[in-house]
């Protein structure tokens, strides 16, 4: 049964991955190619081929076609191991775990012969995401950003819309509630990580691993607007240091409540509510990574 490889549209005219696609026929591998057209092609294509645990499921995009398959696999719950070849604006979760970028032949190669590792899949109000949900300011920058300036930029086009608007971002006010600890107040960010990086290689929540069962919570608490250029540099100290304006919270569930809207973006994707309940389904779905990927137990 050929392995199947789901492509975004955007992407069909890929002269270097019709090339990896011929080359590895040639080398005897069975892979079919599916082209999506509109949104929900690519879960629908997903579902398609859950029919035989063997066949693998390749998701030939960005963050959002490889949420939608994921959606998808979660429904069916059939066994299949997901690839994945970026081919995206941002591609966060892909360059988080080390999947090559940039080489469509090398990304498909280890899409077909690499070890399925069982990983964490996170839901929030009965949506799944694999990567990470940012809130508030963050969800603003995605929302924000132009496309042409990401086709112009790529994951830059985020940096540049966040300094763009951080001099403007209002605050939420928010309860969040978790197992071990509360917190309520103004927030300008929030980040809930299975994996670590958005908005274009941002390390949002850099000690997450993506199959210790937990969930990372980031919150940013307000503060002066004249530090916002220091924001970045925080987060990534956070691995190993603390900082006076975050709180950092790993969790089984959490609960966060707002007194107005708020858009959450999970893997790029928008989700708007007033409440939102995560929550974490431990090693629900294999997916091919690269041996020493970081976002795994064991490794830094």
């Amino acid at each position: 049964m050929p392995h199947k490889i789901i492509l975004n549209g955007k992407s069909s005219a890929s002269q270097p991955l019709r090339d990896a696609v011929a080359r590895l026929r040639h080398e005897g591998f069975e892979i079919d190619v599916e082209v999506t057209w509109e949104a929900g092609d690519a879960a629908r294509l997903a579902r398609t081929c859950v029919a035989n645990p063997a066949t693998r499921i390749i998701a030939a995009g960005g963050d959002g076609t490889v949420n939608e398959v994921i959606n998808a696999m979660m429904v069916s719950r059939a066994g299949n191991a997901l690839g994945i070849v970026p081919f995206g604006t941002a591609n966060d979760f892909a360059a988080g775990s080390g999947i090559p970028h940039g080489d469509p032949y090398a990304a498909l190669l280890l899409a077909l012969t690499g070890q399925p590792r069982a990983v964490d899949i996170g839901m929030v109000n009965g949506r799944h995401f694999i990567n990470l949900a940012s809130g508030g300011f963050g969800a603003d920058v995605t929302a924000a950003t132009d496309p042409a300036l990401k086709r112009t930029l790529g994951g830059a086009a985020y940096s540049l819309m966040a300094l763009v608007m951080a001099m403007r971002a209002t605050p939420l006010d928010v309860l969040i509630k978790t197992p071990g600890q509360n917190f309520e107040g103004p927030v300008l960010m929030l980040a809930v990580g299975n994996g670590r990086q958005a908005g274009g290689g941002i390390r949002m929540t850099p000690r997450a691993k993506i199959d210790d069962g937990l969930l990372d919570l980031v919150i940013v608490r307000d503060h002066p607007r004249a530090r916002f250029e220091h924001l970045l540099a925080d987060l990534i100290e956070l691995k190993q240091h603390g900082a006076d304006h975050f709180d950092y919270v790993q969790a089984a569930s959490i609960e966060i409540v707002s007194l107005t809207p708020m858009q959450f973006n999970l893997d790029g994707e928008p989700l708007l509510a007033e409440a939102f309940a995560f929550s974490v389904s431990p090693r629900a779905l294999y997916v091919v990574l690269p041996g020493q990927c970081e976002l795994l137990l064991g490794t830094n």
